[in-house]
């Protein structure tokens, strides 16, 4: 369920330069169809791990979002989220993100993604709980693992290491990318997404 923020940042004015370029090109050579553009996103996720993640959005311009005055009073605008339990046994996860939305009437781009990772084993000692990041910008073309004609993968890799910010916990999960030893695990272009599947390898390394 979509829902509002009054703290939202609009683009600066180079990415609203770019953002409508391509928003322009995306209309002009898919027509109307070009509202519903989409990408599929897969995780695989561990036994006992569930997964959060949160598609954030931005208006391409406050010029053009006419959403009512009301709109502010609600946290969270221009946040879709998606969500997977966890089981008994590994699993994969599906869900349709869209790239070019429109959000309480303002045309918006899907500027990231951010997932947080929770192992739900009961261990008193440890928290299992930790969050990666895919940022988006329109002008971005990093390579990514081909796992098929329309598939590409990013891996993240997760351990316990001991605690540095809480005296509860010994040990707290720390998950960064397997490509970028962090927990961005990339910058994306919106054409690298469009009508493409991104698969994300969650895996347990320790």
């Amino acid at each position: 369920m979509l829902s509002l923020t009054s703290n939202l940042h609009f683009a600066t004015a180079s990415h609203l330069v770019r953002a409508l370029l391509l928003t322009s090109f995306i209309i002009l050579t898919t027509a109307c169809s070009s509202f519903s553009k989409s990408a599929v996103l897969k995780i695989d996720v561990p036994a006992n791990f569930s997964v959060n993640a949160e598609a954030y959005y931005q208006p391409i311009s406050p010029h053009y979002c006419y959403a009512p005055d009301y709109y502010t009073r609600y946290p969270n605008l221009g946040v879709k989220k998606f969500s997977q339990s966890s089981q008994s046994t590994a699993q994969v996860s599906k869900f349709d993100v869209k790239l070019l939305p429109s959000i309480g009437g303002c045309l918006s781009l899907l500027s990231g993604i951010k997932f947080w990772i929770m192992d739900m084993t009961e261990d008193p000692e440890k928290l299992g709980l930790s969050s990666v990041w895919i940022h988006l910008d329109d002008l971005a073309d990093e390579e990514m693992e081909k796992v098929g004609a329309d598939e590409s993968l990013l891996s993240v890799d997760c351990k316990y290491a001991d605690s540095r910010l809480s005296k509860v916990f010994k040990q707290e999960l720390e998950c960064k990318g397997l490509a970028t030893n962090d927990e961005v695990l990339g910058t994306l272009g919106l054409e690298q997404l469009m009508d493409k599947t991104l698969r994300l390898r969650v895996r347990m390394t320790e």
